[in-house]
C-alpha cells in the first residue's frame, strides 16, 4: 500500500465512524422523540452522504497520484456511495428512467461545479 495513502487510512477511518454515528443517533432521537420517520431518514442520508465526503477527503491529499486519477477516484467514491443515497432519500421524485438521469445530471453538474472551485482554491497548494 501506498505510504502517502497509508498515513490518511485511520484518521479517514475514524472521521467517517464519527460523522456517521452523530448523524445516525440525530436520525434516531428525531424518530424517538419527534416521531417524524421522513426527517429521521433524510438526517440519515444526509449522514451517508456526510461521511461519504469525509472519507473522500484526503484523496487529493495523494500527491504521488495525478489530479486525473485523484479526480476519477473521488468520483468514484461519490457515485458508489452518494448518487445511490440521494436516489433513495426521497429528496427526488423517481418514477422513470429519465427522472435517474435528471438526477445523476443534476449529481454531475455540483461534482463539476465544487469540483472546479476547489481546483481554483487549491491549485497553488501542492506548490
Amino acid at each position: 500500500m501506498n505510504k502517502e495513502f497509508q498515513k490518511y487510512l485511520k484518521p479517514t477511518i475514524i472521521r467517517v465512524i464519527i460523522i456517521f454515528l452523530l448523524f445516525t443517533i440525530c436520525s434516531f432521537s428525531i424518530v424517538y422523540f419527534n416521531h417524524n420517520p421522513k426527517l429521521a431518514w433524510e438526517i440519515f442520508c444526509a449522514g451517508i452522504i456526510s461521511a461519504a465526503i469525509g472519507g473522500a477527503w484526503n484523496i487529493y491529499d495523494i500527491n504521488s497520484w495525478s489530479l486525473r486519477k485523484r479526480s476519477l477516484v473521488h468520483f468514484t467514491v461519490m457515485v458508489i456511495f452518494v448518487l445511490p443515497t440521494v436516489l433513495v432519500s426521497g429528496w427526488f421524485p423517481i418514477r422513470s428512467f429519465s427522472d435517474v438521469l435528471l438526477v445523476f445530471a443534476v449529481f454531475a453538474a455540483f461534482g463539476l461545479a465544487f469540483w472546479t472551485i476547489g481546483y481554483f482554491a487549491f491549485r497553488n497548494k501542492s506548490k
